[in-house]
């Protein structure tokens, strides 16, 4: 089982009565069965880490998304310099890449994505 944890914080401010009210901080926790799952969704929500729950006597492994793969700055530099491999076409400028790099995830076709080190 895979767990990943998106932390979110909301700043409550009353912008007429100038009152502040502090921050509102919320974790979700999403359980998923497949690694590809718990993958695809750290991807698209930008999380940094992914816990591996082999058992509950034994702690839970992080795993880290963006060693292996590029996060949406580095997927729209190394598109700019090689648009052949990554979109498919001679020229960026018909193609918006942020929303390219979304749909990748979201196809599964990660293997563009993919760091070469």
């Amino acid at each position: 089982m895979y767990r990943v944890t998106q932390k979110l914080t909301i700043k409550r401010k009353y912008k007429f009565t100038k009152l502040f009210f502090g921050d509102l901080k919320i974790n979700k926790v999403y359980t998923f069965v497949k690694y590809e799952q718990a993958l695809i969704f750290a991807l698209s929500e930008e999380i940094k880490f992914i816990e591996c729950i082999i058992s509950p006597s034994i702690k839970p492994t992080k795993r880290i998304p963006y060693l292996i793969y590029m996060n949406p700055k580095e997927f729209i530099k190394a598109a700019k310099r090689n648009p052949l491999h990554f979109i498919g076409s001679n020229s960026y400028n018909n193609v918006n890449l942020e929303q390219y790099y979304f749909y990748l995830i979201a196809s599964g076709n990660l293997h563009k994505l993919k760091k070469y080190i």
